[in-house]
């Protein structure tokens, strides 16, 4: 299984994301955890299944799972060591 690493201001974005959903309705946070868990459980995968970020060069390897539910975005690059977690841009 292949190692997850966030950036430390995706963290916060993942953290700030659930705090503000929680605050809209309280189940609504959790639920944005879970679909972000689900989103980081593909990254865990071989090949993973996102597709490239359209709006840099393929070259640099930066892919992103737009999550089904919420306006955001998991946005990674895959290291020999892990994947990183670059950002979790909003829509």
């Amino acid at each position: 299984m292949r190692q997850i690493r966030f950036h430390p201001s995706a963290a916060i974005d993942a953290e700030e994301a659930a705090i503000w959903y929680a605050a809209v309705r309280p189940a609504l946070g959790t639920d944005f955890l879970l679909e972000l868990e689900a989103a980081l459980a593909l990254l865990r995968q071989k090949p993973i299944p996102s597709t490239p970020h359209p709006r840099l060069p393929s070259r640099l390897g930066v892919r992103r799972i737009v999550l089904k539910r919420f306006t955001s975005a998991l946005v990674s690059v895959e290291r020999e060591a892990a994947t990183l977690v670059a950002a979790l841009p909003h829509h």
